[in-house]
């Protein structure tokens, strides 16, 4: 069985950073299936959903994916599990029960990440970026993010960490995550 790594959390927990962290010194080949944009690591032949992009900006993972991408990233999964490719995401565009269920489906043993952040570290880590989000739209997000925490029981990495200490924590979570270390 294949394994799916899907990290989320509120807008600026700290998502992106830890995985800009945990990819570093990776290889990087760039991949499409049909609308759906990924990236694979080499030596850890792992497959990332979504953009890993420098240029996009402060949004990457899954976020940097098209609004309406989600049927398509669902598909996208039965054709990975056939090849049994380990897979990892973060972001909120694909961080929902469709997508966790359309895994499950697939054959995927899901790895589900939740980067517990207090809200006042957040908003300042939003500000320092020089986000404009609507505090609206991220109190929405943070409660989605809370009802994915009830609904599917994920580990919880304390976001206020040192990145270094915050990547040692994921890869001893994750098997996915533990493939980097094995590679490096």
């Amino acid at each position: 069985m294949s394994n799916l790594l899907y990290i989320f959390g509120p807008p600026g927990s700290g998502k992106t950073t830890l995985v800009d962290a945990l990819v570093r010194g990776q290889d990087r080949w760039p991949l499409r299936v049909g609308t759906v944009r990924a990236v694979n690591y080499q030596p850890a032949d792992v497959t990332e959903l979504g953009v890993r992009d420098p240029s996009r900006g402060q949004f990457g993972g899954t976020d940097g994916l098209a609004m309406s991408v989600m049927p398509q990233a669902c598909d996208v999964l039965e054709d990975y599990a056939r090849q049994g490719d380990d897979l990892m995401a973060e972001g909120d565009r694909l961080a929902s029960p469709i997508f966790f269920n359309a895994a499950k489906s697939a054959g995927y043993d899901l790895e589900l990440v939740f980067m517990d952040c207090p809200v006042d570290v957040a908003d300042s880590r939003r500000r320092a970026r020089g986000t404009s989000q609507n505090a609206a739209w991220v109190t929405g997000r943070r409660t989605k993010a809370n009802h994915l925490v009830e609904a599917w029981d994920p580990v919880h990495l304390d976001a206020t960490k040192p990145v270094r200490d915050l990547v040692a924590d994921l890869q001893a979570a994750s098997m996915v995550a533990a493939r980097f270390r094995a590679a490096t």
